[in-house]
């Protein structure tokens, strides 16, 4: 779930560990007012949650 000032407000639909990135990236279901770049949400992995940020795809530029 993603999460946001203790409040459900998405779902993750996919998410994984990124060896280009050497981060965590996921793609999710949020309202629009959360999908803004910057806003950071929280997600529950595993029942741990982690802090995330919002940011534009795509996650890595062709060079």
């Amino acid at each position: 779930a993603v999460q946001r000032n203790g409040g459900v407000v998405g779902v993750v639909s996919s998410g994984n560990f990124s060896p280009v990135l050497e981060v965590g990236i996921a793609l999710a279901f949020v309202p629009p007012a959360v999908a803004q770049v910057g806003t950071t949400v929280d997600i529950d992995v595993r029942g741990s949650l982690l802090a995330a940020e919002v940011v534009p795809t795509p996650f890595v530029q062709r060079s």
